[in-house]
């Protein structure tokens, strides 16, 4: 490193070719250590199918054992919230359609558009 006095009294320092200017390397992301850490913890990712099984079971279970997996800790978080939202007065039936949604797709809508003109729209 090469250190240059500057007029206001500080000094700046500029790495010259060859230097290394993190000798640790760049820091991990965030997420990939968090991934890393959970990983050689036991715990796999969620996959998209695990998912669908997991809301299509929600909705055939009576409501006793809907609330016994909210109250158990060691089941997932993220299945707990998933409850929470289901059981609450302010966000089941946002939380039961989104979940429809996901399960099956938006219902479909049609629409019937009837126009009224006073002049033929084409030529005679």
């Amino acid at each position: 490193m090469k250190e240059i006095k500057q007029p206001h009294g500080g000094s700046i320092k500029l790495a010259e070719k060859g230097d290394v200017c993190n000798p640790n390397g760049r820091p991990k992301k965030s997420f990939s250590l968090l991934n890393e850490i959970l990983k050689k913890e036991g715990y796999e990712p969620l996959n998209k199918s695990q998912l669908i099984e997991a809301y299509s079971l929600l909705f055939s279970i009576e409501q006793s054992k809907v609330e016994e997996i909210a109250e158990d800790e060691t089941q997932p978080f993220a299945i707990r919230l998933i409850i929470q939202e289901m059981t609450s007065p302010q966000t089941s039936g946002k939380a039961l359609q989104d979940m429809r949604d996901y399960l099956f797709g938006r219902a479909e809508t049609k629409s019937e558009v009837t126009i009224v003109t006073e002049q033929p729209l084409f030529g005679d």
